[in-house]
């Protein structure tokens, strides 16, 4: 009878658990309107995160005006989302944050999303930021992807 009485309540720890669980999710629209300059950065942010881990490509247009944002991490999450989702339609957002964005951090993530989306627009991008680029980190990974192509013809 112990047995059943422990099982019972943790039968109903965890329901309970879910049901919180699921009252707290958003749904599709809620996440992209989320994704507006005029929020804060934690729902900014986590918006974006779940929009690029979905693959959402109806939030492109919002995530790349998130691109401009003035603050670095609503840039950094809007880039790196932009890359998981993957479609060309977000490409000229991430290729001007290679080029333009005053954070290194930033520009590099854009760098990583350029190449996992791989339009063939991004090349003459890929050329100016090894040309103008002066971060170590961003400089050594161009020479990398360099290498990796001489090695594959």
């Amino acid at each position: 009878m112990k047995k059943l009485a422990v099982l019972m309540l943790i039968l109903s720890v965890a329901m309970t658990a879910y049901a919180e669980t699921e009252k707290k999710s958003k749904s599709s629209e809620e996440y992209i309107a989320d994704l507006s300059q005029d929020r804060d950065e934690k729902t900014i942010t986590e918006a974006a995160e779940w929009a690029g881990e979905n693959q959402k490509k109806e939030a492109i247009d919002k995530l790349a005006a998130l691109v401009s944002d003035e603050r670095e991490n609503v840039r950094m999450k809007a880039v790196v989302a932009l890359g998981y989702i993957g479609d060309e339609k977000g490409v000229d957002a991430v290729n001007s944050a290679c080029l333009n964005d005053q954070s290194a951090d930033v520009r590099y993530a854009a760098l990583l999303s350029s190449f996992r989306i791989g339009s063939k627009k991004s090349i003459e991008t890929w050329k100016q930021v090894k040309e103008k680029e002066t971060d170590p980190y961003i400089q050594d990974f161009i020479k990398k992807a360099e290498d990796k192509l001489v090695k594959k013809k």
